[in-house]
């Protein structure tokens, strides 16, 4: 009975998500590690996980530090559905695609388990939101604390809410 976001995978380019709670803040949950990727690289290659996290605790200790950071401001909303790019994982498979479930937050952790996910076009991320106020928002490797800003197409960055 826990809220959930979903999204589907479109394509197979990377996914990059974090936590937009406490944005531009030292306290923001990006800045301390809270981040996912679907079909990121694997460690050392410049698009892995572990490069993008540690962007993202980078962004936290400019933040600590400076008390100015970037980040986005937090948002409202319900949990919805929408749609994206690829994602990878362990999941339950029903037909041709495979839904993985990711918990956020849970054991009142600021953490996405599991923190990435390989999926195939077509398959489902189920996000389940288990404790405290967070967020599924879309971001770039580049800005890993920054809503995604999609430009020339008429696709939207997702962004679950609060």
């Amino acid at each position: 009975n826990f809220p959930t976001y979903t999204i589907t995978v479109n394509d197979t380019q990377p996914i990059w998500v974090y936590c937009a709670q406490a944005a531009n803040t030292a306290a923001s949950h990006c800045g301390q590690g809270m981040v996912f990727a679907v079909n990121c690289g694997a460690d050392g290659t410049a698009n892995s996980f572990t490069n993008f996290k540690n962007a993202a605790l980078a962004v936290g200790q400019s933040l600590a530090s400076n008390g100015t950071a970037s980040g986005t401001a937090t948002s409202s909303g319900s949990s919805s559905s929408s749609s994206s790019s690829s994602s990878t994982g362990t999941g339950t498979s029903s037909g041709a695609s495979t839904t993985h479930t990711v918990v956020v937050g849970g054991n009142s952790t600021l953490s996405f388990n599991p923190p990435e996910v390989s999926a195939a076009v077509g398959d489902v991320v189920v996000y389940q939101f288990v404790s405290k106020n967070h967020t599924v928002t879309q971001s770039s490797f580049a800005a890993p604390c920054l809503k995604q800003s999609i430009s020339n197409t008429s696709a939207t960055a997702f962004d679950s809410g609060l």
